[in-house]
């Protein structure tokens, strides 16, 4: 019985909202001035309503946010669109699965890695050399 008990409160303190003393990481952009999401200072929260207010209607309610370190050290906000919910792996397939999102408030094209809780410099978009077909992997 007591191992039923503490698994019951591991998993209570581990769980998004739980009685964990750690501030989420993410949240969706709903949550923001409240306990459930990241703080913001009075500068990120303004941010963070522009940034909202330049999306349109319908997008905005899947919107998330985040205060992330960048390459320099520097806490950011990242506002990103996580898009639709990724189907789930198969797991008998050893798939490694790393997903960046765009961040919709940058403006130099950086990006938001969920699993670092970072901001990453931009993407190089390939050349028309790397798209050659000569250079794509075998199967």
């Amino acid at each position: 019985m007591t191992g039923v008990v503490l698994c019951a409160l591991a998993q209570g303190c581990a769980a998004p909202g739980g009685n964990s003393a750690h501030e989420p990481l993410d949240a969706p952009v709903t949550a923001a001035g409240t306990a459930a999401g990241p703080s913001l200072t009075s500068a990120q929260k303004a941010e963070l309503d522009a940034t909202i207010a330049s999306v349109p209607p319908q997008s905005r309610a899947q919107l998330r946010y985040a205060i992330a370190k960048d390459d320099a050290g520097k806490a950011r906000l990242a506002v990103y669109d996580p898009g639709p919910r990724a189907p789930q792996q198969e797991h008998k397939k050893r798939t490694l699965v790393y997903v960046v999102y765009r961040m919709i408030n940058a403006k130099d094209g950086s990006h938001y890695d969920p699993q670092e809780d970072a901001i990453v410099d931009p993407m190089p978009v390939p050349s028309e050399r790397d798209l050659d077909a000569s250079n794509a992997p075998r199967t």
